[in-house]
């Protein structure tokens, strides 16, 4: 890190502060962002976070924020979220890809066996 210029450093900083923030709320609330209940709002995880977004896009374009919040904190943290939730999507499309192709324990068991029924 002795490498980096100042503003390199403190980008670095930033950004592990805003890390350790979002993790902090993911111990505090869970995964809520990318597996919502669904409880009152029925739309995706996607939505409601663009949702979440132009609230704070809103907070800040009016000037209206409350004592003790971070707006452009929290709007850094929505961001990085739905950068997240992208990052989810993909990683779970690449595994159900791999199980479609993967033949399941059983059909491996019964080839070891020199049995092929269907399963």
């Amino acid at each position: 890190m002795s490498d980096m210029t100042p503003t390199q450093r403190m980008i670095k900083k930033v950004c592990d502060d805003l890390a350790d923030f979002l993790i902090d709320k993911n111990r505090a609330y869970g995964s809520s962002f990318s597996e919502p209940i669904n409880i009152f709002s029925r739309v995706s995880a996607r939505e409601q976070l663009a949702v979440r977004i132009d609230d704070k896009l809103n907070r800040l374009h009016k000037g209206a924020e409350y004592a003790g919040d971070d707006t452009v904190l929290d709007l850094a943290g929505y961001l990085v979220l739905l950068r997240v939730l992208d990052a989810l999507e993909v990683e779970s499309a690449s595994a159900d890809t791999i199980a479609e192709h993967k033949p399941s324990a059983t059909s491996a068991t019964k080839k070891r066996r020199g049995v092929w029924q269907r399963d």
